[in-house]
């Protein structure tokens, strides 16, 4: 994976030694519109931020970090044939997912209206110890 100028100055200046995965719990609501439209609470799950491996683990999976800048988290990938993307703000803590199948991804890159599968709207926190 190449890393943009930023990306790499931005992982650079984090730290030069090994910086600890962020660890974040988040909670909210999953909207599924397709085959049928539900909406769904998510109970607060685990999430973890890894700036050193460029990886996400979000309630609904891992994917790859495709960019990082001082007010947000970027990253993609794909989950049971859909393609997902998805951005954490750093400030707000607000994480918003979307879920778009490969011939609605086509119609949205070409302009078009897209027919979104998927979409979830969470509030992520610091994960605090119990103990």
């Amino acid at each position: 994976m190449k890393l943009s100028v930023a990306v790499a100055a931005f992982l650079s200046a984090a730290s030069s030694a090994a910086a600890a995965p962020i660890e974040l719990t988040c909670n909210g609501t999953l909207h599924q519109y397709l085959p049928t439209v539900i909406h769904a609470a998510v109970s607060p799950t685990a999430t973890q931020v890894d700036l050193e491996t460029m990886r996400i683990s979000t309630p609904f999976g891992r994917y790859g970090i495709t960019g990082v800048d001082k007010s947000s988290v970027s990253f993609n990938g794909t989950w049971k044939g859909f393609l997902v993307a998805g951005s954490l703000d750093r400030t707000s803590g607000e994480m918003n997912m979307r879920w778009l199948s490969r011939e609605e991804q086509t119609k949205l890159d070409r302009g078009e209206k897209a027919q979104m599968g998927m979409s979830a709207d969470l509030k992520c926190s610091v994960a605090s110890r119990l103990f």
